[in-house]
């Protein structure tokens, strides 16, 4: 389903009857990529990012993703953290300063084979490749963004259902044992490529909890999470086509339905995969 079709369908009096029954005391882990004005299906325009944080800034409550994880199970509802997977270089200029005039913190999540370099871990895509962070900007954003942390993306950027059991425990514990070595800093977290339902897989939870993580962070959508599931965080993406108007109903559960949908296309998945 196109993106177009899905917020006209969550933005319409059928979303509004979805989220009335959608669950209560929900906890919101939002997901970013890019943040620049140029159009690229990977970001969000840098005057709609600061108008989205502008908005959580005034109706929730923005904690940092340690204190989320930590305090999961006793907090109310409005909570929220802010996420960015790939670590962009254009953050630097459009996000990390919007986020610092308002004292929201952020985690952002790297992929090791990658910094420095573009985002080509797509072999064949029709925009152009984005600047990943290098050693030294990482530096120079922990000296100069106090709010500013970092967690793993594994090395390759890879779909961690295809890798074999080695393969995966060298992208999940290795890749910490990289950023807590350059960064000095501990590696509390780590997104999972892709990170649907059909991208992640049993293996990553479990390998993620012995590598000496404290979450992991999907991409499945949902605003519920708990301390019995720390390593499937679920997210609410943010497109570049949110505009101010789509936040803020993906934040209040009209979007809440394409869970399910993702489930049924997992579902199916399954089904295809054994025949």
């Amino acid at each position: 389903m196109e993106k177009r079709h899905i917020h006209s369908l969550s933005n319409s009096l059928i979303g509004e009857v979805l989220k009335r029954c959608s669950k209560k005391n929900y906890k919101i882990c939002l997901c970013y990529h890019g943040v620049q004005e140029d159009h690229h299906p990977a970001c969000i325009r840098s005057s709609v990012f600061r108008e989205q944080m502008q908005y959580i800034s005034k109706y929730f409550k923005v904690v940092s993703l340690k204190y989320f994880i930590s305090n999961i199970d006793v907090l109310e509802d409005n909570y929220v953290t802010v996420t960015f997977d790939d670590g962009y270089v254009n953050l630097i200029k459009n996000a990390f300063p919007i986020l610092s005039d308002l004292g929201i913190p952020a985690t952002v999540f790297l992929p090791i084979n990658f910094i420095g370099k573009t985002n080509n871990w797509y072999p064949r895509c029709n925009y152009p490749y984005l600047k990943v962070v290098s050693l030294k900007q990482l530096y120079d954003i922990i000296h100069t963004f106090k709010n500013i942390y970092f967690g793993s993306h594994t090395f390759s950027h890879s779909n961690l259902s295809q890798l074999s059991d080695q393969q995966l425990m060298h992208e999940i514990r290795d890749s910490k044992v990289f950023l807590e070595e350059k960064l000095a800093q501990e590696i509390i977290s780590i997104a999972y490529p892709y990170g649907t339902l059909v991208e992640i897989d049993k293996r990553a939870s479990n390998y993620s909890k012995l590598a000496g993580y404290k979450c992991g962070l999907s991409t499945h959508f949902g605003r519920y999470n708990s301390q019995y599931d720390l390593f499937n965080i679920r997210r609410i993406v943010i497109w570049s086509s949110d505009n101010i108007s789509s936040f803020k109903n993906k934040l209040a559960g009209n979007y809440d339905w394409l869970a399910f949908k993702e489930k049924l296309s997992f579902f199916r998945y399954n089904i295809r995969r054994n025949r």
